[in-house]
Order: C-alpha cells, then structure tokens, then sequence
C-alpha cells in the first residue's frame, strides 16, 4: 500500500504537471501585465522558505526508516521549494516589463514536478513488480560473501523490498566433501554477518549447495 500510494501521487503529479506547462506554454504568446505582484512576491518567498524546510526534515525522516511514500513527498518539498523561488525569479522579472519571464517560470515548474514524477514511477513500479534495483547494496552483499572462505561461489541473490524492509534469498557454492553441521555453520555465519553490514535486511534465507 505505501508503494502503491507513492504511485498514485507520481500520476496525480504527472497530470498537475501537464496541465501547468500547456496553460504556462500559451501564456508564453499572450503575456499579459501581472496584478497585485507585491502580494505574489511575499507569497512566493514564504512558501520557498516554508516548504524546503519541510523537505529537510521530511527527507532526514525517510532517510532514518526507509520510507518510500515520505521520500517521494520529500523530494517533491523540494521541488516545490525550488519551484517556489523559480517563480518568485519570473514574478519579478515580470514587475520590470519582461511579462514573458512569467509563462517560462511556468513551463520550469512543470518540468521540475515532472522529474520528481518520474523518480516516484520508477522507485514504486520497481517495488510493485517484486523488483529490486540497487547495484551498490548488492555488490556491498556479494563482498561480505566473498569474505567467507568456505563459499567458492554465488549462484543466486534475489533482493526485493517489503515496505522499509529489505528481504531476500541467497544460494552459495560449498565443498561437497561438507559435513551438515558444517554447511549449517556457514549457512548461518553468512546469515549473521549479511544481517550485521547491511541496515534494513530484515529476512535473508541463505541455502548452501554442496559441489564437487
């Protein structure tokens, strides 16, 4: 559900997006003079201010216990922060006669809201269809691996999330020649020490084939 929630949001942002560029991208040639630009000045600066501080602490939050939902609304803070100063940038221009400069703030809006839906799709899609993408977490689990020396080889690691967890199941290459108690120590040994390194692995079934 917190995967499929981050999903939802990423359409609703896509669709927001949209619908800023295409009104931004016809304003772009028929600028008109802006209206109370001192009042949109003031309110722009205070929701930049506002928002990148809710982005940091959002952000420190995800960070802390891996939340996907809160690091996509994180991300979207501070957008929406940048944004914010982005249009502060153009409503000012705008008050010097360069009424263009509104419509293009415009247009920078709905591409920053666009890259924050884009990395939301893809980080939810990824954890919806049972997939797992993180190159660095795997080589860091194939290290600790290595550093075993009864393992000669890796022959399965299949990673996937569960909400802010991280679960998974490993199969490793092992001296035939292994007694039970002896495959069990490494077995265990590697269950340990994977657990240990890696914050947020909450299951890791780990399966030792003998071979020649």
């Amino acid at each position: 559900m917190e995967s499929l929630t981050a999903l939802i949001a990423a359409l609703i942002l896509v669709g927001a997006a949209t619908f800023i560029f295409l009104r931004a991208y016809r304003a772009f040639f028929n600028p008109k003079p802006l209206t109370s630009s001192c009042t949109a000045l003031a309110v722009l600066l205070v929701k930049g201010l506002v928002s990148l501080y809710r982005a940091l602490q959002m952000r420190r939050i995800a960070l802390k216990y891996n939340i996907l939902s809160l690091s996509v609304d994180a991300k979207n803070s501070i957008k929406d922060a940048t944004s914010s100063f982005v249009a502060f940038g153009s409503v000012l221009l705008a008050t010097f006669g360069l009424h263009e400069t509104d419509a293009i703030g415009g247009m920078l809006v709905a591409i920053y809201i666009l890259t924050v839906a884009y990395v939301a799709l893809r980080e939810s899609s990824l954890v919806l269809l049972d997939a797992f993408h993180d190159p660095e977490l795997t080589k860091e689990i194939e290290s600790v691996i290595h550093m075993n020396r009864q393992v000669k080889s890796i022959k399965e690691l299949k990673l996937r999330r569960a909400g802010q967890f991280i679960v998974g199941i490993l199969e490793v290459a092992v001296d035939g020649d292994m007694t039970v108690r002896q495959m069990h120590a490494v077995v265990t040994e590697l269950e340990n020490s994977i657990k240990k390194r890696i914050a947020g692995l909450r299951n890791l079934t780990v399966k030792a084939i003998p071979t020649p």
